[in-house]
């Protein structure tokens, strides 16, 4: 899975370039999220804006890297797509992630 990565504000934005979070890419995906995590990343905005389509093993990644994470920091999703963010209703992940519909005002809970 084509990620980009850049850090603004103490804020690792990892936005995913690819159009499906599907099971292929999930293990590559969770693992490179982990490895980043293990290196200090603790505040983490996922950008899905361009993913069109998640399936559940890739909302099982995501989870990864939250419990990772635990406590030392957050993780958000920001900008997903209405079919993506259905996913995230349907399986109860919205009651788990914060999720933004702007990769900006996402930005700014991270802040609050």
């Amino acid at each position: 899975m084509d990620l980009d990565l850049k850090t603004v504000d103490g804020v690792l934005i990892a936005k995913v370039l690819s159009t499906r979070m599907d099971a292929g890419d999930a293990p590559q995906f969770r693992e490179q999220m982990l490895q980043q995590v293990d290196e200090g990343s603790v505040n983490i905005l996922f950008d899905l804006s361009s993913v069109q389509y998640i399936d559940s093993t890739s909302l099982g990644a995501l989870v990864s890297v939250m419990k990772r994470v635990g406590n030392a920091g957050r993780v958000l999703i920001g900008a997903p797509r209405e079919e993506v963010l259905r996913m995230f209703t349907l399986t109860r992940m919205d009651k788990v992630f914060g999720i933004f519909e702007t990769n900006e005002a996402a930005m700014a809970a991270f802040s609050s």
